[in-house]
């Protein structure tokens, strides 16, 4: 929980298309494909962070967007690349079947594999890498010079929105409400697992510090949270 009134200096200061601009525009990877399409507003965390380091040639990473409420503090990373179109569940024999033995080549098959893997690997270290350094610019950059809001308190959400598969987004979704392990790889479920220990952790005072809450969602639940969301401007 944070009692520093970041609405007032965002307002005050990230209302121009550079730190605020809309939904569709801050998802887009840039190729032109944005994750969310959403007219809605939210603040542009690339660049602010960006200009909070200013000469800076070695930036820390930082999530793509800030959403605020009179509540809530979110911090949100657009991620795609985990979408896979062939897995060994869906794949096509006739694609991994070598012309010299006339059968499957399942020590291509097992590569191929191995090395989406390693890639989603990777795009779960940046989304982590993002969290926690986003944290430590938001707790020494922002928040010293923020003005404290008496007794209001804002809850502090890091959400990842990633276009992993349809199915693994509800499976994973079914296991945390039941506490089951899902029956194979999920990238929701293994997003959430990795981004863990940046939640509700103290230090040696006993104060707390990072996330209050972690959330992994797909483009279709993320446009669903924020048009529940009441945000500030």
């Amino acid at each position: 929980m944070m009692t520093k009134n970041i609405s007032m200096y965002a307002q005050n200061n990230w209302l121009s298309d550079r730190y605020y601009n809309t939904i569709s525009r801050i998802s887009d990877p840039g190729n032109g494909q944005s994750l969310v399409q959403s007219s809605k507003k939210i603040f542009w965390f690339d660049n602010i962070s960006s200009d909070l380091y200013p000469g800076n040639h070695n930036l820390p990473t930082s999530a793509d967007g800030v959403i605020i409420t009179d509540r809530m503090i979110c911090f949100v990373e657009f991620k795609t690349g985990f979408k896979k179109k062939i897995t060994k569940q869906n794949f096509d024999a006739d694609k991994v079947t070598c012309e010299h033995i006339h059968d499957i080549c399942y020590e291509y098959l097992d590569l191929f594999i191995k090395n989406q893997r390693t890639e989603t690997e990777q795009l779960i270290c940046s989304i982590r890498d993002k969290a926690i350094e986003s944290y430590i610019t938001l707790e020494k950059k922002l928040l010293p010079i923020c003005a404290l809001v008496g007794d209001q308190k804002y809850k502090l959400v890091f959400i990842a929105v990633i276009d992993g598969n349809g199915e693994d987004d509800m499976e994973a979704t079914l296991g945390e409400l039941c506490s089951k392990e899902p029956s194979h790889e999920n990238c929701f479920n293994d997003v959430r697992k990795a981004l863990k220990r940046c939640a509700n952790q103290k230090d040696a005072a006993g104060q707390d510090y990072y996330y209050d809450e972690i959330k992994v969602m797909s483009p279709a639940e993320f446009l669903s949270f924020i048009n529940t969301c009441n945000l500030s401007t």
